[in-house]
């Protein structure tokens, strides 16, 4: 069952990234199948903070655009040898990651059995 979730969570955030307009997790069946509406929740929260975050690096409101545009620019400094550019402020990431259900942070990223 958890292999089901991180494999979903992987889906669930490349469909948001390739789409322009953001939806309710907790509307999709298949989902709600799956995971708790507490679950849901903390992803979607996840996934806004690391779409905030994109868009605020390149300012870039449209969504698609902005995510193509930061892997590019990544891309491009690796390329060049140039320093990895690190689009996560270490102390703003922790405090984000402290806001989040710990049951729920722990489901994903702990308990994973392959």
């Amino acid at each position: 069952m958890r292999k089901i979730k991180l494999a979903l969570v992987f889906i669930i955030g490349f469909i948001l990234i390739s789409c322009q307009t953001k939806f309710d997790l907790k509307t999709d069946k298949h989902l709600t199948q799956v995971f708790t509406g507490n679950e849901l929740q903390e992803i979607q929260k996840m996934i806004s903070y690391v779409d905030d975050r994109v868009v605020k690096l390149t300012n870039n409101r449209n969504i698609n655009d902005a995510y193509h545009q930061l892997l590019d620019n990544i891309d491009k400094n690796m390329q060049d040898g140039s320093k990895f550019l690190v689009p996560f402020d270490e102390e703003e990431k922790y405090e984000f990651l402290q806001s989040l259900d710990t049951t729920v942070f722990n489901e994903f990223w702990f308990r994973i059995e392959f």
